[in-house]
């Protein structure tokens, strides 16, 4: 009896490790993808700031040299729109990527936990209830 008790305990050992381990690298898989969409987010974003800082100025000029002449308001927002239709693809793109990374819930470790915690208390019911009745019923009197 004493040598299947802690066969028990050294298998619910073993699998409260693996489990564990499970949940480390599922948490890690999904910090991953989180990781990779927010730097592209971020690349997206100074890309965005980049062009507006680095290009604005000439293209708004050029525009207005060559369609608006006398009127270089309007090349501002022709190119300002140009700028954030940029912004919304790679926005876009980061998004996808960010969806991936869900919640970083290791959620299959938890349910594989739920579902071996349920069998050890199965297996502990069932060894309280062979205990007790080798305590209540001593061997001569068992049929």
């Amino acid at each position: 009896m004493a040598a299947a008790i802690q066969q028990v305990t050294a298998n619910a050992q073993a699998i409260i490790r693996d489990e564990i381990e499970l949940a480390k690298l599922e948490v890690t898989t999904k910090a991953k993808h989180a990781g990779r969409g927010a730097g592209i987010g971020v690349a997206a974003g100074v890309f965005v700031f980049a062009a507006l800082f680095l290009i604005i100025e000439g293209i708004a000029w050029l525009l207005t040299d060559l369609l608006f002449d006398g009127h270089p308001w309007a090349g501002f927002f022709v190119e300002a729109v140009i700028l954030l239709i940029f912004a919304a693809v790679a926005g876009y793109a980061a998004s996808r990527i960010l969806k991936k990374a869900q919640n970083p819930m290791p959620v299959e470790a938890i349910a594989q936990g739920k579902q071996i915690q349920a069998v050890v208390l199965e297996e502990r019911d069932a060894l309280t209830t062979e205990v007790r009745d080798a305590i209540v019923k001593p061997e001569d009197q068992r049929p």
